[in-house]
Order: C-alpha cells, then structure tokens, then sequence
C-alpha cells in the first residue's frame, strides 16, 4: 500500500502560482525645494547628584 501523501508536493495540481504584487505608486511626501521647519530646541536637563552622608569610621 503506497503512502500518496510523502509524494505529494504539498499543493493541488489545480493551483496556479502566486501573483506578483502590484505597484501602487509612489507616496507624495515633501515636495522637492520645500523649506523644512526648524526643530524646536529645548533645554538640557541635568540629572541631580545624590546625596550621599559622609560615613564617620569607627575607631
């Protein structure tokens, strides 16, 4: 008794292979020669040093 599932190539022999994708154009975004705003600059922020109390030994 043979086995048709090993010697199957896991497709129907009905089916036809995949499409091809389709373009669809190139997005708009910025024009050429379009000025670009300026970025908005925000000040630096520093972390805090910790604060450690000073530790006395003992003698």
């Amino acid at each position: 008794m043979k086995s048709t599932y090993a010697a199957s190539s896991g497709r129907s022999p009905t089916s036809a292979p995949a499409r091809s994708p389709k373009t669809r154009g190139n997005s708009i975004g910025r024009v050429q020669g379009q000025a670009q705003t300026q970025r908005t600059k925000h000040p630096v922020v520093k972390k805090q040093s910790k604060s450690t109390p000073n530790k006395q030994k003992a003698a």
